[in-house]
């Protein structure tokens, strides 16, 4: 069963209303993160949000 909260990062990048680039440069931040393969990444969304609101209070 493949868990529908993955998204791709084209989804990702809509989502947050940002560049792929700047998800990218998320990533190296610390983005979390799920490779599939060498070529393919899916983001857990309430993961990246509780991230994101992790990284705003430092």
């Amino acid at each position: 069963m493949v868990d529908e909260k993955l998204i791709g990062i084209k989804e990702l990048s809509e989502k947050l209303g940002v560049s792929e680039q700047q998800i990218y440069k998320l990533q190296r931040e610390g983005l979390p993160k799920i490779k599939i393969s060498h070529k393919v990444t899916r983001y857990d969304w309430e993961d990246v949000v509780q991230w994101l609101k992790t990284r705003d209070q430092n």
